[in-house]
């Protein structure tokens, strides 16, 4: 197999582990009635976890880093920011500028999806065995020293 194929095939399975995970992990949570998550949609959920992960965020940042128009994000976040799921605040050094976060009443909530997130991922992971998840590390650890040169360089 060529290496292009190679990167292909690894690209698209990393896709298909993320949607697989997402979609187990929020299908549980759309069914859980103790739950604020259960009255968010996917892509709601999806843009809370991302400001959890990333946060703080500006509106155009969120929807940069997701894909997303911005009138689209602007739309999703003030369903959020109704819900008290994510808040908005000023920046400390450009008060001008408006920066989203997890709001304080959701933050455990949104720290257990995350837990859910890798007790499932823990689960896939498992089933590979314990030579190939030492390969899997390395690779992550070499992809990460890279992702964070690229980061350092303008």
């Amino acid at each position: 197999m060529k290496n292009v194929d190679k990167i292909s095939f690894i690209f698209e399975a990393g896709k298909n582990a993320r949607i697989h995970l997402e979609n187990k992990v929020y299908f549980q949570l759309s069914h859980s009635k103790n739950s604020l998550f259960s009255e968010l949609s996917t892509v709601q959920m999806k843009v809370a976890m991302h400001i959890r992960q990333s946060q703080p965020l500006s509106l155009s940042q969120l929807a940069d880093h997701l894909g997303l128009s911005h009138p689209s994000a602007s739309v999703i976040v003030e369903k959020l920011v109704e819900k008290e799921v994510i808040c908005r605040g000023t920046d400390p050094a450009d008060r001008r500028r408006i920066q989203l976060r997890v709001h304080p009443k959701s933050e455990k909530e949104l720290n257990a999806i995350l837990a859910r997130f890798q007790d499932e991922f823990a689960e896939i992971a498992s089933k590979v065995g314990d030579e190939n998840l030492e390969r899997w590390y390395q690779v992550a650890l070499k992809l990460d020293e890279i992702i964070d040169s690229e980061k350092a360089t303008p």
